[in-house]
C-alpha cells in the first residue's frame, strides 16, 4: 500500500549494512513514519491539476494524424490531526485522491490501419487511519489502518492492440497495532 504524501512525517532510505531487524533485505530499504495528532488541531489541503490543454501531442498522434487523447492528471486530498484527551490520546486522518489519464501511443509500420493512442483510466482513494493513546508514562500504545483502492480501466499495459484492454482494480490495506513499554532506564 502506497502511504500517501501528506500523512509522512519522516523517512528513510537504507542501501546497505542493514541492522538484524530488517532480516535478509536485498536492495534498498525505505522506512515511513507516519504522522501523529498532536495536542492541537492541525491540518493541510492540497490540490494539483495538469489539464490536456496544457498537454501538448505527442509524436506519433502528430505525425499519424492521430486523434489526441483527453490526458488529465488531478490530485487532491488533506489531512488533519488532533487530541481526543489532552496529553494521552490523539488521532490523525489522511484523505488522498488522484486521477491519472496517460495518453498511451501504438504505431504499427507494416498495418497503420491499426495504430491508435488512447487516454488510460487509472484512479486511486488512499486513506489512513491512525490512533495513539499515551496510557501512563512508560506505557502506549497505537493502531493504524491504511487503504489503497485503485481502479484502472482501458490500460494497455504490455498488449499491442486497441481490443486488448485489460481491467487491473487493485484494493490494498494494511493494519498495524503497536504497544511500547519503558521497563526501565
Amino acid at each position: 500500500v502506497r502511504t500517501p504524501l501528506e500523512s509522512i512525517q519522516e523517512f528513510q532510505v537504507l542501501t546497505s549494512m542493514y541492522d538484524a531487524e530488517f532480516g535478509r533485505a536485498s536492495g534498498a530499504v525505505v522506512n515511513a513514519v507516519t504522522k501523529t495528532g498532536t495536542n492541537q488541531f492541525k491540518g493541510v489541503v492540497f490540490g494539483y491539476l495538469s489539464n490536456n490543454a496544457w498537454i501538448s501531442e505527442d509524436y506519433f498522434v502528430r505525425t499519424r494524424n492521430l486523434t489526441k487523447p483527453t490526458t488529465e492528471k488531478r490530485e487532491w486530498g488533506g489531512v488533519i490531526g488532533g487530541p481526543i484527551i489532552r496529553n494521552k490520546a490523539h488521532f490523525f486522518f489522511s484523505l488522498e485522491r488522484q486521477v491519472d489519464n496517460p495518453n498511451r501511443t501504438r504505431v504499427f509500420d507494416s498495418r497503420p490501419d491499426l495504430d491508435f493512442s488512447i487516454a488510460e483510466d487509472r484512479t486511486n482513494w488512499n486513506t489512513l487511519v491512525r490512533f495513539d493513546h499515551q496510557i501512563n508514562a512508560n506505557h502506549s500504545w497505537a493502531v493504524r489502518w491504511q487503504r489503497e483502492w485503485a481502479p484502472q480501466w482501458y490500460t494497455i499495459g504490455t498488449r499491442q492492440t486497441l481490443d486488448s484492454y485489460q481491467d487491473e482494480t487493485d484494493l490494498d490495506q494494511t493494519a498495524v497495532a503497536t504497544l511500547t513499554s519503558v521497563l526501565g532506564n
